[in-house]
């Protein structure tokens, strides 16, 4: 039974008197009664006081006389605030603290990792290089067992700088891509190559690198048999780089001649890498690229000039496919006067650089390169340490020199896309040779000068024409 105090009993405002009546021991009527007083403060917390008294049977009196009692629960005391509470607030802030500094932690070494890794690539490809140079230094014959155990080292380097690589892509820049690219493809490691130049492909913004990285993939899918895959990159990439829209993802736009350019390069790709025979598909690519070089002619002469490295590695591979051309179709004629005037073209405007971009291999005469870019049916081009551009041809008469004179006259003649040429002739002879000079002047261009030479030696005759360009600033 609970009911509230009376009189002196209150030790506070707020106090109530709890009976308990004890279980009958003999007989209904003998019970014990024992109040209970308890007193709550008239505070935010609960502080509780106890006493029993036990009580006469049956009856309340004044007579109380206190026994033991065990408490075995008590009301929580109310939480203060949690800003008024300095042990929970120093608590909470010790755990964020340690939150914070794990977090920044963790982020610090997640960073120093990626870090690392880029500086891994760097020096791999470093490494790589310097073996290549050290392997450029060793015998074939005496040193083949050392250059094979470091050709594998090459290799493994080359293949363990890709795998770092993916790790940090989004951290490194298009170069290394193109460079990772090209190393494995020279190793035979495909897979990896393809990795590389798919992701130069993927991120570059530069619209040149574009067209380098995506026909480095086109060749690279060659390598692997996936003929289909060749044609898929390129189609994709013209796309691309052809874009109007705002999916347009490079720096800079093509102009329209550089757009003839880039459909060419990919004609010619396709011709080398697809190793096509059948005359409809040799005969669509073939021509296709030296008619879109000829509309980029005309339509900028200067960005013809800055993609002239890429138009003569492209010429290189339709000069494999030239004869299989001639036998197709009766046209032929008119390409290839189209081709050699835009030959003629490139070698001209290479006068004023000295013919840097027409230098190849060296040849046996001292100083001297072979041309990259030759003229019609000429014996050799070359590039002398004078910076003067020749081709010769080795001729059996006297009539020989005059008609291949002849040939060459007209076909320049034709070129109506270099401008009207004035001709000039003269002669010299001695006791030993007999030579004539044609002098082919063009507007705005070196000029000419064909030489025929014939020698008087009976015993040991000899004939040559030669085709001479000297440089704009020697």
């Amino acid at each position: 039974m609970l009911y509230p105090g009376a009189g002196g009993n209150h030790v506070a405002d707020k106090s109530w008197l709890v009976r308990f009546v004890s279980k009958p021991e003999k007989s209904p009527s003998h019970r014990k009664i024992y109040n209970w007083h308890s007193a709550i403060a008239p505070t935010k917390d609960f502080l509780l006081s106890y006493e029993v008294f036990e009580m006469s049977d049956e009856a309340e009196t004044s007579e109380r006389t206190p026994i033991p009692v065990v408490v075995t629960g008590l009301p929580e005391k109310l939480p203060k605030p949690f800003l008024r509470d300095p042990t929970r607030m120093l608590s909470t802030a010790a755990f964020i603290f340690s939150v914070v500094t794990g977090t920044f932690a963790l982020v610090h070494t997640w960073t120093d990792t990626r870090e690392s890794y880029v500086d891994g690539v760097g020096k791999l490809i470093d490494q790589y290089y310097a073996g290549a140079e050290k392997m450029a230094t060793l015998n074939l014959q005496t040193q083949a067992d050392y250059r094979n155990l470091l050709g594998v080292k090459q290799r493994s380097l080359a293949l363990r700088a890709v795998e770092l690589a993916t790790r940090v892509e989004t951290r490194l820049d298009d170069g290394i891509w193109t460079a990772l690219a090209q190393i494995n493809d020279a190793e035979r490691n495909y897979s990896a190559a393809e990795l590389a130049w798919s992701s130069a492909v993927r991120r570059t913004k530069d619209v040149t690198l574009y067209s380098f990285a995506t026909h480095g993939l086109a060749t690279n899918q060659s390598y692997q048999g996936n003929v289909d895959r060749v044609q898929k990159e390129l189609e994709a990439k013209l796309k691309e780089i052809g874009r109007t829209d705002k999916a347009y993802r490079f720096a800079t736009r093509l102009s329209p001649a550089q757009l003839d350019l880039e459909s060419a390069s990919v004609h010619a790709t396709l011709l080398f890498l697809n190793k096509y025979n059948d005359c409809a598909d040799v005969v669509s690519h073939y021509d296709a690229t030296i008619n879109l070089w000829a509309s980029a002619y005309q339509k900028s002469r200067a960005e013809y000039v800055a993609y002239e490295n890429v138009t003569i590695a492209m010429r290189q591979y339709l000069a494999i496919y030239k004869k299989r051309r001639a036998e197709c179709a009766a046209s032929f004629e008119t390409v290839q006067l189209l081709d050699d005037c835009l030959a003629l073209a490139e070698i001209l405007d290479a006068a004023p650089t000295g013919f840097a971009v027409l230098r190849g291999g060296a040849s046996q005469n001292s100083g001297e390169s072979f041309s990259r870019v030759a003229l019609p049916d000429a014996e050799a081009c070359f590039v002398t340490p004078a910076y003067q551009f020749y081709c010769r041809w080795r001729e059996h008469g006297d009539d020989d020199t005059k008609q291949r004179v002849g040939q060459i006259s007209q076909r320049i003649a034709k070129c109506e896309s270099l401008g009207k040429a004035i001709v000039s002739k003269s002669q010299y002879e001695n006791a030993q040779w007999r030579s004539e000079y044609i002098g082919i002047a063009i507007e705005n261009r070196q000029p000419l000068k064909i030489h025929r030479a014939g020698s008087k030696d009976q015993f040991n005759p000899y004939w040559q024409v030669q085709v001479e360009i000297e440089p704009q600033n020697p």
